[in-house]
């Protein structure tokens, strides 16, 4: 299983869509533990786009060379990815999107789903490799330092990747918002 999981990981990382919705299949167990742990605290759907991002970074960022398991390695990103929204996010948008927010369809859990794929697959076109992995370790919480000392680069390159990838994202975000 875990050559298997692999091998969808480093497709996924070269840019099949499809690899990454297989393991994004594969990941739902572990993705709504994750985001059980914090339903209260923010809306699911909220957690598990977070959770999404958490996964397509680690599918990114993820080193077979460095001795550690992809599921160990998805698990932390995750729970990074998750904990970094939990600390953006005020107490009172909680009450408000508790308020404002239901349980949803299934149907509206798969149009979710779909936005999420939508987003990761924009973030993947709109940036360079470089650009990917500084931003979603970036998303996942690291510091520029971590990143920097990470990538082998200097932190005003990663500053600028930030800066870049936010930029390009936004207006990415907007066209699409504006169709």
């Amino acid at each position: 299983m875990q050559r298997q999981t692999e091998e969808l990981v480093s497709r996924a990382k070269a840019g099949s869509q499809q690899a990454f919705s297989e393991l994004a299949v594969i990941y739902t167990p572990l993705i709504e533990s994750e985001c059980l742990k914090h339903k209260d605290k923010l809306d699911m759907d909220e957690l598990k786009q977070a959770a999404l991002i958490g996964l397509y970074s680690a599918v990114c960022a993820f080193d077979p060379g460095r001795g550690v398991t992809f599921d160990a390695f998805a698990k932390v990103c995750i729970a990074n990815r998750i904990n970094s929204e939990l600390r953006r996010v005020r107490p009172a948008e909680e009450e408000l999107d508790e308020e404002l927010h239901g349980a949803g369809s299934p149907e509206d859990d798969i149009i979710e789903r779909e936005s999420y794929l939508d987003r990761l697959e924009s973030i993947d076109a709109a940036l360079t490799d470089y650009e990917k992995k500084v931003f979603l370790l970036y998303l996942n919480g690291e510091s520029y330092k971590f990143i920097a000392a990470r990538l082998g680069k200097t932190e005003k390159s990663v500053d600028g990747a930030i800066r870049r990838s936010k930029e390009k994202l936004r207006r990415c975000w907007d066209k699409e918002l504006n169709k």
